[in-house]
């Protein structure tokens, strides 16, 4: 293969293989408030553990025991999908306007509802 289009495709492949559980949040900030990871994108302390945050929204909240509470917002954008794609394990896609997650067809897939909790394998448990 091409060594340029391996370079091409490992950057994509890395681009979402970015989860950050709470553990690794904790070491990651340490000591400080937040974190920068990404334009308008910061690792940021919360009530409830640490939250990936798109501007002014906490679009995924690192909970304890590897537990991820989604949210937009009201801000159903690609930018907003691409950082919970990124930093939660769960792929997020839309179909007509309308949100999902899990297979790509009807009988697998689980619509996306803002404040739901996944595991870290992405199984919906709250």
């Amino acid at each position: 293969m091409d060594r340029r289009l391996m370079i091409a495709l490992a950057k994509v492949i890395g681009a979402y293989n970015t989860v950050i559980n709470y553990d690794d949040a904790s070491r990651m900030l340490g000591n400080k408030e937040k974190k920068k990871l990404e334009n308008n994108t910061y690792l940021v302390k919360t009530n409830d553990g640490y939250g990936i945050k798109l501007h002014n929204t906490v679009v995924v909240e690192l909970l304890p025991h590897n537990l991820f509470s989604l949210h937009t917002g009201g801000y159903y954008t690609n930018t907003t999908k691409d950082r919970i794609n990124k930093f939660a394990p769960v792929r997020v896609y839309s179909e007509k306007g309308d949100w999902y997650f899990g297979g790509w067809d009807k009988k697998t897939r689980i619509a996306f509802n803002d404040g739901m909790i996944v595991d870290d394998q992405g199984n919906v448990v709250g």
